[in-house]
Order: C-alpha cells, then sequence, then structure tokens
C-alpha cells in the first residue's frame, strides 16, 4: 500500500500583462491506495514574477514556494494557492511556465505575456485666412484632438510657414 499524486494546476489565464497579478490553483490527488503523510509540494515560480503570497503556510525561498501538507488521506484531494505579480519589464510574447511537483509527479501552466499597444488617434486642424494683405500680420490656428482611446503622450506639433511669409 502507498499513496501516488497526481498534480493539476492552473491560473485561468491564457494572457497576462506586466503589472497584472496572477493566481496559481495546484490540486493534489492522492490516487494511491494508501495515506500520504507529511508531503511536500513545491512550486517553482517562473523567473518575471513577483511572490505575492501563498495559501495554507506555504513558504518562498529562492523562487520556490513549499508546503508540507500533514496527510492527504487515499483519494483524497487537496488545493493550495501561490499569488504572484507579473514584473513591468517582463517582455511581450514571454511564457511564464509555472511547474508544481511531488516527487516525480508534477503539473504546469503555461501563460504567455501579451503587452497591448496603446493607440491614440490625432488629427489636427489648421485655420487662417483666405486672403492676406501685404506686410500685414497672419494668424494661423493649430487645433490637436485626440479622439482615443488611449492618451497621447509627449506629442510635438509643428507647422511649416508658407512660402512668402517671416516669422
Amino acid at each position: 500500500l502507498c499513496p501516488t499524486f497526481s498534480i493539476s494546476k492552473t491560473d485561468g489565464r491564457t494572457t497576462v500583462q506586466p503589472g497584472e497579478t496572477l493566481t496559481y490553483v495546484v490540486n493534489v490527488q492522492n490516487t494511491g491506495n494508501a495515506a500520504g503523510s507529511n508531503v511536500v509540494l513545491s512550486d517553482t515560480l517562473p523567473s518575471g514574477v513577483t511572490f505575492v503570497s501563498a495559501s495554507d503556510g506555504g513558504t518562498v525561498n529562492a523562487g520556490v514556494v513549499t508546503w508540507t501538507i500533514a496527510s492527504i488521506a487515499a483519494g483524497q484531494t487537496v488545493q493550495r494557492t501561490v499569488t504572484v505579480t507579473v514584473n513591468g519589464t517582463v517582455s511581450n510574447g514571454t511564457v511564464l511556465t509555472n511547474t508544481a511537483a511531488i516527487g516525480a509527479a508534477q503539473g504546469s501552466d503555461t501563460t504567455t505575456v501579451q503587452i497591448l499597444q496603446k493607440f491614440a488617434d490625432l488629427s489636427i486642424v489648421k485655420s487662417g485666412p483666405v486672403q492676406v494683405i501685404r506686410g500685414g500680420n497672419v494668424l494661423y490656428t493649430l487645433s490637436a484632438t485626440n479622439a482615443g482611446p488611449d492618451t497621447a503622450t509627449n506629442v510635438a506639433m509643428a507647422d511649416q510657414i508658407p512660402a512668402g511669409l517671416t516669422f
């Protein structure tokens, strides 16, 4: 008689953005015919994340979260969670692979970092007189509009002075 374990895990996500939080849910089932005692479950965090918390007394050391589960009866399933934040410096397309293990039994989850591009829809309208008097002043007005959906930052606007005019 001996315990045998299977592990499944998910964060319920396929993509994530930098700065967002992921909560990995780890399910451990004893598929054997005897109870397991002092079962050590380890969860290796992917690079590019920062540990936030772990359920049920899980501790983190060098990027590995560890739980010691006092007993898992035959047929019983226990659940543990670990929460991380995706670092702001993680590149678009990075695949975060998180793996939990008890001995040789492993369960993995992959999530791809997806940096959503921000878009601003800028337009400029220039207005001014149709005719001018030689030697007179001319006033042009430039109006910029952002139809969104995102805020435009560090916008520079330039206008070329028409031939025959001086600034």
